[in-house]
């Protein structure tokens, strides 16, 4: 039973920087790949309010249920995988961490340069991330 315990431990503490399953997404036409640094004002403080802490395309992210701290602070246990726009619309694809771990999809349209309007949100479990991306971007 000792064993066991600190097999599941072991694995509990290793988890964090693990990297799940990469998801890639073939970019729509008229659609522009765009680093999560470039989101405009108005959604990444839609996102802030959606998720405590992010983590941007490749970076390491916490895949577990259990909090892990580095540096004196939380692991992100929400990673971009991508970012997409098309004149007024971004999309942005994301992997969440935990036992329920999943994909999905948060799309946006722009107005006047200064609001984010959710037009989407496709955070269910069990979801084509992809597909909805896709669909979001290219129904202009």
């Amino acid at each position: 039973m000792r064993n066991l315990y600190f097999l599941a431990v072991t694995v509990g503490l290793a988890a964090p920087c693990l990297t799940h399953a990469e998801v890639t997404c073939a970019i729509p036409q008229g659609a522009t790949h765009r680093a999560y640094s470039d989101l405009p004002p108005g959604v990444s403080r839609s996102l802030a309010l959606t998720f405590s802490s992010i983590a941007s395309e490749g970076q390491p992210f916490n895949l577990s249920d259990v909090v892990q701290m580095k540096d004196g602070k939380p692991v992100p246990n929400v990673r971009v995988l991508f970012v997409w726009q098309r004149e007024s619309r971004w999309v942005v694809g994301f992997e969440q961490g935990g036992r329920g771990y999943h994909t999905g999809t948060l799309g946006f349209d722009i107005k006047s340069g200064v609001a984010a309007f959710p037009i989407f949100d496709g955070s269910q479990k069990d979801r084509n991330t992809c597909a909805e991306a896709d669909a979001l971007i290219s129904d202009l």
